[in-house]
């Protein structure tokens, strides 16, 4: 098949490309027909700094001329189409590692010469992700899950080109598992909850608990988020996860305070999709008056990504969600860029610094970044958690630096309820 015929093509009307529904036929019918090709996923690096800072005007003009010099790169076995945004795929009807490793470093020249807009110049670089068919896997949806997985790690990774691996295509094997998983869960029987306690630095008191969800599934055991969470926001199953958590938490929460006079607080974490749906904040109330749990007593722990998208309606709805006696955290805080003074408009009362900068403290440099994270954040008046601390060394480290509480694996590992209602709250009052 001649994959470079223009005459019947839908092109992107920005790039001149082809477009992505073209592609995707072109991607079929080499199924069809039994040829072996490779699917080139690209994503150009930190383009949306360009958008940004210079408008999609600009923006939109540096994508034209990428679309140029991609096309130019174009031959009767090989076609270039915009996906969407800044992405692009490539599809080559070769499955040569040689031959793709070739084409990887002509895309690569391609860019390297700046792209001057009104005075202003831009470097361009891309990150790269390879499939092929049929060596990788053998449908259209895989392919383009594969190629993005690889182009991710390529990014992650600092490489510009990676060529999919048999890692790769075992987490592909086993999201499908998961996503199979998802078609026939029961919630009240397969979802259960394990607590990790946060305990005051300073004096060691237990003062909150983190409601961490799992699955216990009849024949793959235990499933921790890490392998469930992203693929159930992706398949639209999170808000029904995190209502059942929510419902869970806030009676087990309500039910120790009152039952042992404690002022515990629960804290639940949020995903994007959850706190931007438009009913979350009622949806609160009601559980929060149904269960008859005070809202002092709960913690809303987000990302700094969320902070982002549409970020005057996040500001209105914390506001919302502060007046009423909830307090905010930052989940996994220094994962994303973001302003610290934004934290105070956006009415965020503490920040949980991520493990990735605890594990660095056994250095100076890893010292003085938490470091200024605590500072920064205290003359603010935010509260600094320390979360994944696992050594007696961090520990000791972060009490110097007068971090307000801290969670981890060293203090306390995620418990059962009964176990934890034994150690912490029976206990303590004998």
């Amino acid at each position: 098949m001649n994959i470079n015929t223009r005459d019947c093509a839908k092109i992107d009307f920005l790039t001149k490309l082809y477009s992505r529904s073209y592609s995707l036929e072109c991607i079929k019918m080499l199924i069809e027909d039994n040829k072996e090709f490779s699917i080139f996923y690209i994503d150009l690096n930190k383009f949306k700094t360009v958008n940004d800072v210079y408008g999609h005007d600009i923006g939109d003009i540096v994508l034209r001329e990428v679309g140029k010099r991609f096309k130019s790169l174009e031959k009767e076995d090989f076609l270039f189409a915009r996906f969407g945004g800044d992405e692009f795929i490539g599809v080559y009807q070769s499955v040569d590692e040689d031959k793709i490793n070739q084409l990887g470093q002509s895309i690569d020249k391609v860019l390297k010469n700046h792209i001057v807009v009104s005075e202003s110049e831009f470097t361009i670089s891309a990150s790269i992700g390879v499939a092929r068919y049929p060596l990788d896997c053998d449908n259209v949806d895989d392919l383009l899950k594969l190629s993005d997985m690889a182009m991710y790690n390529a990014k992650k990774y600092g490489s510009n080109k990676y060529l999919i691996r048999d890692e790769l295509s075992k987490k592909l094997a086993f999201r499908r598992k998961i996503e199979k998983l998802f078609k026939t869960i029961d919630f009240e029987k397969d979802l259960f909850l394990e607590y990790q306690p946060i305990f005051n630095l300073e004096t060691g008191n237990l003062t909150s608990i983190e409601a961490l969800v799992r699955w216990n599934h009849k024949t793959e055991g235990i499933i921790y988020p890490n392998d469930f969470i992203y693929i159930a926001e992706e398949i639209d199953k999170i808000k029904d996860i995190t209502k059942w958590v929510f419902i869970n938490s806030l009676k087990q929460i309500g039910e120790w305070n009152k039952k042992y006079g404690t002022n515990y607080k629960i804290s639940l974490n949020v995903a994007d999709a959850c706190i931007h749906n438009k009913i979350f904040f009622n949806n609160v109330k009601y559980m929060l008056e149904k269960f008859k749990v005070k809202a002092e007593w709960v913690t809303i722990e987000l990302t700094e990504l969320s902070l982002s998208v549409s970020p005057e309606y996040m500001k209105k709805l914390l506001c919302s969600i502060n007046e009423i006696g909830i307090d905010i955290h930052i989940d996994n805080f220094g994962t994303y860029p973001i302003i610290i003074s934004d934290l105070k408009e956006f009415k965020i009362n503490g920040v949980k610094i991520a493990k990735k900068f605890i594990d660095k403290l056994d250095n100076e440099d890893g010292v003085s970044i938490v470091n200024a994270m605590i500072l920064l954040s205290k003359g603010l008046g935010i509260e600094t958690i320390a979360k994944g601390v696992e050594k007696n060394e961090e520990y000791k480290v972060l009490k110097d630096l007068s971090c307000d509480k801290i969670q981890g694996f060293y203090l306390e590992k995620p418990m059962s309820k009964e176990a934890l209602e034994e150690k912490y709250m029976i206990n303590a009052i004998k």
